[in-house]
């Protein structure tokens, strides 16, 4: 089976998270976090910076490591280190995706999440929270 390697970034501005949803492709409709594949000779950290600078306009500086999604799709294994970043400079726009929505300890659940960030609904909902405690 086809091996992707891919990364995210889970986007913090202030006290909030953001989650987009996608435009076009086989996973139109999907909320999920920016990012995508790794290229040669790329890192899993640089790409996620070059990934939100692509699909958002933002430059964003990586805090942590929150995660490494392993998921297997129809066609493909995906290996998805997910980080948590700050968002240091831009103002963010669409282009690959239609939607962006701030998170909140409320709306995580609701979302229409993209088949291999689903089983981390639970800790993204921590992140959010943990946020919010200490912005007050």
């Amino acid at each position: 089976m086809k091996q992707v390697y891919g990364s995210a970034g889970i986007l913090k501005q202030g006290n909030r998270i953001c989650a987009v949803r996608r435009k076009y492709g086989d996973f139109a409709g999907y909320y999920e976090f920016p990012g995508g594949k790794v290229e040669i000779g790329e890192t899993a950290e640089d790409a996620v910076i070059r990934e939100c600078k692509e699909e958002l306009d933002v430059t964003v500086k990586i805090l942590s490591l929150v995660h490494i999604i392993y998921h297997d799709y129809p066609g493909f294994q995906l290996k998805m280190p997910l980080y948590l970043c700050e968002v240091v400079d831009g103002e963010m726009k669409l282009s690959v995706h239609d939607d962006l929505i701030w998170l909140n300890e409320n709306n995580v659940e609701q979302l229409n999440w993209i088949e291999a960030t689903k089983s981390l609904v639970p800790r993204i909902k921590e992140i959010v929270i943990s946020l919010q405690t200490k912005e007050g």
